[in-house]
């Protein structure tokens, strides 16, 4: 029942209120995959998680790739709270990311940003030039305060990035800098000043604008350029730039990843949390309410927690690291496959890169959608299912959960063929395996249905609503093109969108359920797979 509330819940949003909520899915989601990745893997010793047949042994080029991957490491200061380290060079492509800042500038300068459009994209602008080099992201000290019951804001922080090329490039980030103070300061609200002596020497920016705590400093060391916020943050992480002294890389889960990690070829980052750390600022003001946000994670006992991920081959190799209070342990998240497995022939051979999980699917979507219901309201969510259940009894939709996502999994593959337009991270594929159970395919059409005549009912696009009325407003033409929708194409791929804009697509073949980020990619799965698969598709029916 809990999943059929959710999705009323969810199509009820207001108009203003859908990306926030299909970001927050998605984010529940994809925490509770990962939860129930590794909550029951971990034992008292290491643990290898899911077996990789074929581990290959760390080359000349894998040695330099650590050496190169230590240097960036050593560049955060070893009390970072929280931190993301990319190892990669590249990203998107000179070519898209050319295109996309020339589109992103010129409509800049034409004035066509609102004040918030432009802090978007700056902020994508930003990732794209990040993406070009090696460098690191992180929380060095976080403070709240208290507002109300519940309600809490910033009180200070200090945070920062290092980027590690040529010096030559340097001047790359200078320009962004100087681009982004013209969007956001006049001479008349900015104090720009020159700071320091010899190679400590950067710039500082102060503004009214600022919370009284917060100010920008920036400045280069041999190949680290540093960019900080907060008073005192950028001598912190100059000095450790300087004496390669006190370094995350002293952290016993970067130790142990390093150690572990001779199966992943090509490292591509590092995702790090000191909890506890976290914890000692944070607890004083926002009590226990900070212990329960870990708890709906089930991370109540983790102090801290890393997670490593790479390539060996095409395969994508990703590891958590844990530490329970002292007790240290590793689970596999994504892996190979197991040497001489059919379903690697669901790959396409187009494929650059894949990845192999392992998750119950109807367990990790009970546990995402049961932390999404804790914080609705109980009478709306008993009217939301009244009128869900009247929709599935009319359509002879019976338990969801029982009769489609229980005959999923537990192989979860992830892949990027066919690319991205825009070679954007989020273009992947991915492959749910199912049992091929009869019928399995019509059920799944029937949910899609149910659901898609829901959403009718509440954007206000269908002629006979359900009577106990949840429904918003009569929608106009222009109102709808902004509502949350699902439809159908006549090969049978469903995709949600709002208007023109797909966020998701999905279609079931045979042996899997594909959801990709276009209808396109998921036809070109569909396609693949009944031509690969064709050997064995004559042991299920429809």
């Amino acid at each position: 029942m809990s999943l059929k509330i959710f999705l009323a819940d969810f199509a009820s949003a207001n108009k203003t209120s859908y990306i926030k909520r299909v970001f927050l899915t998605i984010l529940l989601i994809a925490g509770g995959v990962v939860y129930f990745e590794y909550k029951d893997c971990f034992s008292q010793k290491v643990s290898a998680g899911p077996t990789i047949e074929t581990l290959t042994k760390t080359s000349t080029q894998a040695a330099r790739n650590r050496r190169e991957d230590k240097k960036l490491i050593e560049t955060i200061p070893g009390d970072t709270v929280l931190a993301y380290l990319s190892f990669a060079e590249g990203g998107i492509s000179d070519e898209t990311g050319r295109m996309m800042t020339t589109l992103l500038t010129t409509a800049s300068m034409a004035g066509l940003f609102s004040a918030n459009q432009q802090i978007l994209a700056d902020v994508v602008s930003a990732g794209m030039t990040l993406s070009k080099y090696p460098h690191g992201v992180f929380l060095l000290d976080t403070r709240a305060k208290k507002l109300d019951v519940g309600s809490f804001t910033l009180e200070s922080m200090q945070m920062g990035v290092v980027v590690r090329a040529d010096r030559k490039d340097h001047g790359t980030f200078l320009s962004f800098i100087k681009q982004t103070l013209d969007h956001y300061f006049t001479a008349d609200d900015a104090k720009l000043s020159w700071i320091g002596e010899g190679e400590s020497r950067h710039q500082k920016l102060e503004s009214p604008k600022f919370p009284v705590w917060c100010c920008w400093e920036w400045g280069s060391v041999d190949d680290t350029f540093i960019f900080t916020v907060g008073p005192g943050a950028y001598e912190k992480v100059f000095r450790t730039v300087r004496t390669r002294s006190d370094t995350l890389g002293e952290a016993v889960l970067m130790q142990l990843a390093d150690e572990d990690d001779e199966d992943i070829e090509r490292r591509m980052f590092f995702a790090y949390g000191d909890f506890e750390m976290l914890g000692d600022q944070l607890r004083p003001v926002m009590g226990n309410f900070y212990d329960k946000i870990l708890e709906s994670f089930a991370a109540g006992d983790v102090d801290r927690a890393l997670l490593s991920a790479g390539f060996t081959g095409r395969a994508f190799i990703s590891k958590i690291f844990l530490d329970r209070m002292g007790l240290y342990q590793r689970g596999y998240l994504t892996g190979d496959f197991p040497k001489g497995d059919w379903r690697a022939r669901a790959v396409p051979p187009d494929a650059t890169s894949y990845g192999v999980s392992y998750s119950e699917i109807p367990t990790a979507i009970r546990y995402a959608v049961d932390t999404y219901l804790a914080s609705r309201n109980p009478e709306k969510r008993e009217k939301l299912s009244r009128n869900y259940q009247k929709i599935a009894e009319e359509a002879g939709v019976g338990d969801v959960m029982e009769d489609v996502f229980s005959h999923m999994g537990p192989m979860v593959i992830i892949h990027d063929w066919p690319k991205h337009p825009l070679n954007l991270p989020i273009g992947k594929t991915m492959l749910v395996e199912t049992d091929g159970s009869p019928g399995l395919k019509v059920r799944f059409d029937k949910a899609m249905q149910t659901w898609r005549t829901m959403l009718n009912a509440l954007n206000g696009n269908d002629k006979d609503p359900p009577k106990d009325e949840i429904r918003v407003k009569e929608s106009s033409v222009w109102e709808s093109m902004f509502n949350l929708q699902l439809d159908r194409t006549p090969d049978g791929v469903w995709f949600v969108h709002i208007g023109p804009v797909v966020l998701l697509a999905g279609g079931m073949s045979d042996h899997f359920l594909v959801l990709s980020y276009a209808v396109p990619a998921v036809q070109a799965n569909l396609n693949f797979l009944k031509n690969e698969l064709k050997d064995f598709n004559k042991k299920v029916t429809p």
